[in-house]
């Protein structure tokens, strides 16, 4: 191969639009896109599932944790029920309102003991008993009130709901939130009136220890099945979400949605931008609606998925090296056959024949490439014999002219048809002619000179085509005024060809006309003895001529 030529070859195409180029691009789409679809369609249904089993865990632990805690006060309340019932309550209750003392760490008596037991069987951080009159008068852990406002300023606001209707109020229940300037934890007063004989002795108060409902948070719920931390809070009204109980939980909107009696899951976003899920609902304790919620860091609870996402991207890449490569070496096995026959076609178009496409497969571009070099064979041979072409059809135009000059100086009919028939027959090399012209007085096809040796027959001289005879070329190119050309006379299923020799193969019907109106003189019936002998240029010819000799037969007449 010529250098001219694969550099012709080359400059000709860009490298980005070249069909290798398309075929990597192609064959990396078909094998990545679906690849990359499938494994994002994966980790978000992923995500979506995984995410839905982590909110699924904190809804059934918050809903866990609230059963527990709304149990757990309800046990306390049926506790001090029973207590403020006791004979023993409610003689310790009349006793201790009727000492003169006016503290509480000078009231020894025979309470302590009974109280006690009270305490360490159950866990409360203290007891207090509340006079009718409002007045502390005992505590059981003798400690005075005097340093700490806000605990007088709890019971107080216990006592004042309670003495208002001791007859039919149930336990009550106030928080003592924790300041700098307490002493006291966060902790919980239950109260109860103490009833004896109709008369109202006094208020029984369990302190209970935040770290009791703690213990009941913190159980069996320090992660998700996701190993992800869970995190609970419980706040009453009296606390701020804000509050330093709460200070670990994020989501305090959701606190306070609980607080107002509303149920949820949530996901909210912290200081640093990382991602939570949360679980809250509202509890009912005694008198109030206490709120909790449940959280857990979403990354840690979708760790698992981060991890796959991660390997994902490392397979998908070595799946993008990989088929790329293999994209490569198919691109080139199958566009370097296209570009030896780019290269070869340029050097054909050059002029240079020499040039032959290698066939290097069976497979559809190794067939390409032998159908390719049969086609530059026949290419090569219809450039070599181009020139012969060309001149006989220029002899053959020029014959035209020259019948078309004799024909006008023809007046003789039987001359004109004799002279028109040898011209074919010489000049074009026509097998077999006939010229055959309408019988004025009848609408039949007269056969009035050929080539055909049956013209010397006497009885040839009386033949004839009725003008709508079916299925014959010559009566079907007279009655439509249309050129037939059948190319296999023996295989002509739509037509009867009549008169034919032996050899014939293929006939072509050219009507005779005259005049603008194309009035019908005769019809031209010329034989070939090739198949598909007749050419578009052939037809146009013969109707030439044939105009030519209506003319001619119009003059003679």
């Amino acid at each position: 191969m010529s250098l001219p030529a694969q550099a012709t070859a080359r400059e000709g195409i860009n490298p980005l639009r070249s069909i290798k180029t398309k075929f990597i691009l192609l064959l990396l789409a078909v094998s990545i896109l679906p690849l990359i679809a499938v494994g994002w369609f994966t980790y978000a249904v992923s995500e979506r599932i995984l995410q839905t089993q982590v909110t699924n865990h904190l809804v059934s632990v918050r809903n866990l944790k609230a059963e527990q805690i709304e149990t757990f006060f309800l046990q306390t309340a049926d506790d001090i029920r029973l207590a403020a019932k006791l004979p023993t309550t409610a003689q310790a209750a009349h006793d201790l309102s009727q000492q003169p003392s006016s503290t509480i760490r000078n009231r020894t008596d025979g309470y302590d003991s009974y109280f006690e037991e009270i305490v360490r069987f159950k866990g409360y951080d203290d007891i207090f008993l509340i006079s009718a009159d409002g007045e502390i008068v005992f505590r059981h852990s003798h400690i005075p009130l005097q340093n700490d406002p806000l605990l007088d300023t709890a019971l107080t606001g216990l006592f004042k709901t309670l003495h208002s209707d001791p007859t039919t109020a149930g336990p009550i229940i106030v928080t003592l939130p924790p300041t700098s300037e307490s002493n006291e934890a966060l902790s919980y007063f239950m109260g109860m009136p103490i009833i004896a004989d109709s008369a109202n002795l006094g208020i029984l108060v369990y302190q209970i220890p935040y770290a009791s409902l703690e213990k009941i948070l913190n159980s069996h719920t320090e992660s998700t099945p996701q190993q992800s931390k869970i995190s609970l809070a419980l706040i009453s009204p009296e606390i701020d979400p804000a509050d330093q109980a709460a200070s670990d939980i994020i989501d305090t909107a959701g606190l306070e949605l609980a607080l107002a009696g509303e149920s949820g899951v949530n996901r909210v976003v912290d200081s640093q931008s990382l991602p939570f899920l949360t679980a809250y609902q509202p509890l009912a304790i005694g008198n109030q609606t206490w709120g909790l919620i449940v959280e857990t860091n979403e990354d840690q609870a979708l760790n698992s998925l981060r991890s796959f996402r991660t390997s994902a991207i490392w397979i998908t890449g070595l799946v993008i090296l990989g088929v790329g490569s293999l994209a490569v070496l198919i691109a080139r096995t199958i566009t370097q056959p296209i570009s030896n026959l780019t290269t070869v076609t340029t050097a054909i178009a050059e002029g240079d024949w020499s040039q032959a496409v290698v066939v290097t497969g069976q497979d559809e571009i190794g067939l390409l490439a032998k159908s390719f070099n049969k086609m530059k064979v026949q290419l090569q041979h219809a450039f070599a014999t181009l020139e012969d072409r060309v001149r006989e059809r220029t002899r053959a135009l020029e014959t035209s002219t020259e019948i078309s000059y004799q024909l006008t100086a023809i007046l003789d009919l039987d001359q004109l048809l004799k002279y028109v028939i040898n011209c074919l027959k010489k000049e074009y090399n026509f097998y077999h002619t006939h010229i055959y012209l309408l019988e004025s007085s009848e609408p039949k096809l007269v056969l009035a000179e050929g080539t055909n040796p049956a013209w010397t027959n006497p009885q040839g001289r009386h033949y004839y085509i009725d003008l709508d005879t079916s299925g014959s070329p010559i009566a079907h190119a007279a009655r439509t005024r249309d050129i037939v050309i059948i190319d296999n006379v023996h295989q002509a299923n739509k037509w009867s060809p009549e008169f034919i020799m032996a050899d014939t193969q293929a006939e072509i019907a050219v009507p005779i006309m005259v005049g603008m109106a194309e009035a019908l003189v005769g019809v031209l019936d010329v034989q070939k003895n090739e198949l598909a002998g007749f050419s578009d240029s052939d037809a146009r010819l013969l109707r030439a001529l044939a105009n030519q000799v209506g003319v001619a037969i119009h003059n003679a007449r």
